[in-house]
């Protein structure tokens, strides 16, 4: 059993003690969770404030859980038509409102939350007596039941394992982008979250075996019987998560993130038999404060608690809440990163979503392709000097190789859609992350790394707290040179592939003009097939096979070990024939001699010799990489 001990006199939640956001939506909780029936009885109150430029006489709330109540769910039509499994007989999840009240000026009104009688109920409407103008605020008060169902899609209990997620009535952002609405998507299947910063303070009472973990940090705990009763604080976050297990081992450490500000106190919560991947989550969760914190701006918050998810409830891992996140908990030997790369990759998010708090459900390109960028930074610091996923028997694959493999880039999607809008959740993967990431990389190849890292920063000082959209994101690149700009908008907003190749080479003696000519006496000479010594003329062919253009360099390289580079830029015309002479022969031609275009799908029409190479070695090494590769791409899918 645990020994509760009175907390007192903490630290604050924010490292920085001022608000960081406008709080529009604070959150007051008490809780109790009952382990029999998997069911959270809560009341809530939420202070919700205008923060737009109308008035509104309703508020509208996300009821999450129904997602899990039925067949009729958009969640659960969507995930059975993309051959997902649905929920296990006898443990479905859903939330029910049972009280409703409204109070202003001190006295409350009781209210109906209107949910529909069927289909989907993951939404729900609050109609207000009288409107709420601009900067007022209003008071609405909530009894409700969540039971949980075995874990599926980042929320439930399994095996004595809670991850209790989007399990309370939640108020959608009310924005004028520039029509005033509430931006409110039912719960898709490949859709995450969207809310409003604020303040949250919740009690949570609990069985006294199990340890806990939540959003923010404790503030006090005390035991009563065979239960216990814990309070949790959090200012300027958007959500409120916690997960329970009575088989949880704590590991803390203090991070210096050099920022001056104090240090972060991060927590790993995981079973005894995950203790072999303890320091290495702890060095992921490290380097990704630090890292990041240099390169976006630091880390707020007093406290991290990271999870590894126990074997079973896998559906859990990979997802990110306000100063808490869900990590994978699959052993692996040294040298493959795969915790790693979780555990840096859901860190990410707390910049990536978590601060700079993007539409998760419309422009999730937003989160997850920046958070994919901001992995990769995190993995070079990891793996130095280039990131890895893994290195065995003397080969390696780096990240940025991964990602490349795993963008197949056969998706009809553009980036720029509703993330339950693409045509596949495999589309959804690729495009949404894989691609992203791969535009950025090649923004900061081509603009050089100190100048792509001083424009996001910009963006994120800019944006924190605040909602970007892709015009925002945009404006961060206005001024780079026109070429840049048009490949960044048009590999975001419009479905293509990039791909350039090498298709001929040739090389020759160079042969002397032929035909007659003139001669100083006045007479005619004839020139028939005749070569000059020593000299030597080589062609090279390439094509744009994909639908984005850049200016590309080739670079070609003679026997003798010269080489040359041309700039190629390949409009409406789609090929180029380059015509060089030379007094060695040309062996073979190349693309992007500078790695300067991540974004180029197929990396084995990159280049030509003039005479194939024989050698089977390379070829075969090559291959087992990309089986390996594909592999990896199927476990992080």
């Amino acid at each position: 059993m645990h020994t509760l001990v009175v907390l007192l006199g903490l630290a604050g939640a924010l490292r920085a003690q001022q608000p960081l956001s406008t709080r529009t939506a604070s959150y007051r909780i008490e809780a109790r969770l009952d382990e029999p029936s998997r069911e959270v009885r809560g009341h809530e109150t939420l202070t919700w404030r205008n923060g737009g430029l109308e008035p509104t006489d309703k508020l509208v709330f996300h009821l999450y859980m129904n997602a899990f109540k039925n067949e009729q769910s958009t969640f659960l039509r969507e995930r059975v038509a993309h051959d997902s499994p649905a929920i296990p007989d006898g443990k479905w999840g859903f939330v029910e409102v049972s009280e409703v009240a409204v109070r202003r000026d001190g006295s409350e009104v009781p209210s109906t939350l209107t949910v529909p009688t069927k289909g989907d109920q993951t939404l729900a409407t609050l109609t207000l007596e009288r409107a709420v103008a601009p900067g007022e605020s209003v008071e609405v008060l909530l009894d409700f039941t969540t039971r949980l169902p075995d874990i599926v899609d980042r929320t439930g209990v399994h095996d004595g394992f809670y991850a209790v997620a989007q399990w309370f009535p939640k108020v959608a952002v009310y924005a004028c982008e520039p029509e005033c609405r509430f931006v409110a998507d039912e719960h898709h299947a490949d859709s995450e979250f969207y809310a409003d910063f604020g303040t949250y303070d919740v009690t949570l009472d609990l069985p006294s075996q199990l340890g806990v973990g939540a959003t923010g940090i404790r503030t006090s705990a005390r035991a009563e019987g065979m239960r216990q009763v814990v309070t949790y604080h959090a200012d300027d976050v958007h959500d409120f998560v916690f997960t329970a297990d009575a088989r949880f081992v704590e590991h803390a450490t203090d991070v210096d993130d050099g920022s001056g500000l104090p240090p972060i106190h991060v927590v790993l919560l995981g079973r005894s038999s995950l203790d072999e991947q303890v320091a290495r989550h702890l060095a992921a969760a490290k380097t990704t404060l630090v890292e990041l914190g240099r390169r976006l701006g630091p880390y707020p918050y007093t406290q991290l608690t990271v999870v590894e998810v126990p074997a079973g409830s896998e559906q859990a891992s990979g997802m990110e809440y306000p100063t808490l996140y869900f990590t994978s908990d699959e052993p692996t030997p040294p040298g493959v990163y795969i915790a790693e790369l979780t555990t840096a990759h859901e860190g990410a998010h707390q910049w990536f979503q978590g601060m700079i708090a993007s539409d998760e459900v419309n422009e999730a390109w937003l989160d997850e392709g920046l958070t994919e960028l901001a992995t990769g930074w995190v993995l070079d610091a990891l793996t130095p000097p280039r990131g890895l996923i893994y290195e065995l028997l003397g080969h390696r694959v780096t990240y940025r190789d991964f990602e490349r493999l795993a963008l197949r880039g056969d998706a009809p999607d553009a980036v720029a859609i509703p993330s339950y809008a693409f045509s596949s959740k495999s589309a959804y993967a690729q495009l949404t992350y894989r691609k992203t990431s791969l535009v950025m990389q090649t923004l900061a190849a081509r603009l050089g790394g100190p100048e792509m890292e001083r424009r996001l920063r910009a963006y994120a000082d800019a944006q924190r707290f605040h909602h970007p959209h892709r015009a925002d994101f945009f404006a961060a690149f206005d001024g780079i040179p026109p070429v840049l700009r048009r490949f960044l908008i048009d590999t975001i907003e419009q479905p293509g592939r990039f791909d350039y190749a090498i298709t001929r080479v040739t090389t020759e003696p160079r042969r002397a003009d032929e035909g007659l000519f003139d001669t100083p006496d006045g007479g005619v000479r004839e020139v028939a097939h005749a070569t000059l010594d020593g000299e030597r003329h080589s062609t090279i062919l390439v094509e744009r096979l994909g639908d984005y253009a850049l200016p590309v360099t080739v670079r070609a390289t003679f026997a003798d070990g010269s080489e040359r580079d041309t700039l190629v830029e390949l409009g409406e015309t789609r090929w180029r024939r380059i015509e060089l002479d030379s007094k060695s022969p040309l062996v073979e031609a190349r693309l992007y001699p500078d790695q300067d275009t991540p974004i180029d799908l197929d990396r084995y029409d990159d280049g030509k010799r003039v005479t194939p190479d024989a050698g089977p070695r390379r070829t075969l090494v090559t291959s087992a990489e990309l089986v390996l590769a594909m592999m990896l791409s199927w476990v992080l899918r």
